[in-house]
Formats: structure tokens, C-alpha cells, sequence
């Protein structure tokens, strides 16, 4: 029990596992933003930044690891073995019987740029329903799992179905939005990452202290029901 707990938290982290869009012009996929989305980034960074976060779910929910690790900020491999042991471990979990499907994200905000010399640097804020599957392959009690997927995600958002050994979880995700000045093209850095010892210098002080202010701001906004 103690490996398979150890394979869960991984692809907790692995996934970050998420209407109408002011601001957002016609080639922006309406149904990835909520209704009251709070979009600051300028316009024309929108519409590829939701068609690389939507890779970013569908790689991991499809199983295609090697994809899956070029969508994530590549600073948080150190080399290209670690890569590649990363894409090992998710296999090994995906093999002991267990599948990560992102089913809808739908985004709340999207903040304006932080900058240094080379990146353009956003916080993104989404609603995301995903599912954690069991199959045969999977020799444990899955409902073993409920006080970790408690612990994680909060009691109201999750139900587990004993029946298809299934967990659905609809929850808020937090990352941050990564891009080449020179050329768009987001990865993606789940915040998880900024609470390990070993990765919590993966950005920079300037970078994220404006965008946690940000994200104060935003959730006074969004408590307040506005």
C-alpha cells in the first residue's frame, strides 16, 4: 500500500493535476472560460495560451507522458534523465492500474505579465472536474484513498462510486503560465511545485510576489461574490 500512495501523490502533482470572456477575441474557445472571467492578459497571448493548457490536460488524460513533459516548465527538470524518469514513473503508475482524466477546466482569471529579460510570466485560476480511475490492474481498496483525496482537495469536492471504482473531483487549480518573449508558446508550473524544498526556487522572488498580490486581490473579488 505504502507504493501505491507514494505513485499517488506523484500524479497529484503530475496533473496539478482546470461562457463568456471579456477581452477574448473569436478565435478564444468560449467554453474554457467561466462566466465571469477576469482575462488582464493581452489579447493576443489568449487564445495560445488556452490551446497549450488544453494540450497540457489532454496529454496527461491520453496517456501521452513524452508529450505531457514538454508542456511543463522545463526548468523543473534538471536534466534530460530526470525527464525521462519522470515519463518513467507516470508509466509505472499508469500500469499499477490508475488513469488521471481531465474531463473540462474552465478559467476564472488570467493575470497581466510578470517579466525579466527573457519570459512573460501569468497566474492562472481555473475550475477543473477531473476523474481518478481504478482498473483491474489496480490491486488495492481505492476507497483506501478517501483521506488523502480528502486531505487534498477538500470534502466537498470529491465523490467516490465504489461500483466503477472512480473518484470524481471538481476543484480549483492554480499554476502558473510561462512564455518565450520571442516566441508563444506556454509551459506550465503547478504551484505544488513552489511548496518542495527542492523546487521552491524554480521562480524567482520578482516574479512571484506580484502575482500572489494579484491573487489576493482576485480572491477578496471573488469571496465577495463579484
Amino acid at each position: 500500500m505504502g507504493k501505491n500512495l507514494s505513485f499517488f501523490g506523484f500524479a497529484i502533482i503530475a496533473i496539478a493535476l482546470l461562457a463568456g470572456c471579456k477581452g477574448c477575441d473569436n478565435s478564444v474557445d468560449q467554453a474554457h472560460f467561466d462566466d465571469k472571467a477576469v482575462i488582464e492578459m493581452p489579447e493576443q497571448y489568449i487564445a495560445p495560451l488556452v490551446t497549450n493548457l488544453d494540450a497540457y490536460f489532454k496529454t496527461m488524460s491520453e496517456e501521452r507522458f513524452e508529450d505531457y513533459v514538454e508542456l511543463v516548465y522545463p526548468a523543473v527538470f534538471l536534466t534530460d534523465s530526470s525527464k525521462a524518469l519522470s515519463i518513467k514513473m507516470m508509466q509505472e503508475f499508469l500500469d499499477m492500474g490508475v488513469r488521471n482524466v481531465t474531463e473540462s477546466f474552465k478559467l476564472v482569471y488570467l493575470s497581466p505579465f510578470v517579466e525579466d529579460s527573457t519570459q512573460y510570466y501569468a497566474l492562472v485560476m481555473m475550475n477543473v472536474k477531473h476523474k481518478i480511475i481504478f482498473g483491474e490492474a489496480y490491486a488495492g481498496d481505492p476507497a483506501e484513498l478517501t483521506p488523502m483525496i480528502r486531505s487534498q482537495y477538500g470534502t466537498d469536492s470529491y465523490t467516490y462510486d465504489p461500483v466503477k471504482r472512480e473518484y470524481d473531483i471538481s476543484t480549483i487549480s492554480r499554476m502558473y503560465a510561462i512564455t518565450d518573449k520571442k516566441e508563444i508558446n506556454f509551459t506550465f508550473l503547478n504551484d505544488q511545485y513552489l511548496h518542495s524544498r527542492d523546487l521552491a526556487n524554480l521562480l524567482t522572488y520578482d516574479i512571484v510576489f506580484p502575482l500572489k498580490q494579484y491573487e489576493e486581490v482576485q480572491n477578496k473579488r471573488l469571496k465577495a461574490g463579484q
